[in-house]
């Protein structure tokens, strides 16, 4: 984990989301401090766009600031492995796989659900083979769909 400097936080925290992108309210930075809150952003999956004015994400950021800001850590996803599926690319393997409510549908990671919640609403449910439902019966928090949460023994 990588300490967040003071002045970073401060940034950080009095930024907006809208939709999937985190919009700065700073002002101009000074460079210095520029690359300390880009080095947060892109490490927590965010890429500067010019036309949206702040860094968007391939899903909504609001938990990842979130934490961020509680801890004044962080580390960079793909450290781990994780390397979500941004929704446009879903999108694309969905139309290329032709899914239909009887295919089944082996989703081997389901990280936090970028595939899944998207072929949920094609694909009947018990014709889903997830890797969440190991993960859930391991004690792991998993996510499915935007709202629900589901942990083994709660």
């Amino acid at each position: 984990m990588k300490k967040i400097n003071e002045e970073t936080l401060t940034i950080l925290s009095s930024a907006t989301i809208k939709g999937n992108t985190i919009i700065l309210n700073s002002g101009q930075l000074e460079r210095s401090l520029y690359v300390s809150v880009n080095k947060v952003l892109e490490a927590m999956g965010g890429k500067w766009d010019r036309k949206e004015k702040g860094h968007v994400f391939s899903e909504n950021p609001e938990e990842l600031l979130e934490s961020v800001l509680l801890t004044g850590e962080y580390d960079k996803l793909a450290d781990y492995g994780y390397f979500p599926t941004p929704g446009d690319l879903v999108d694309k393997m969905i139309v290329l796989a032709n899914l239909s409510p009887d295919m089944m549908v082996l989703e081997p990671s389901a990280g936090r659900g970028a595939i899944v919640n998207k072929i949920t609403p094609i694909v009947v449910d018990e014709h889903l083979d997830l890797m969440y439902r190991k993960r859930a019966c391991a004690g792991f928090t998993v996510f499915r769909q935007e709202t629900e949460q589901a942990k083994v023994g709660e």
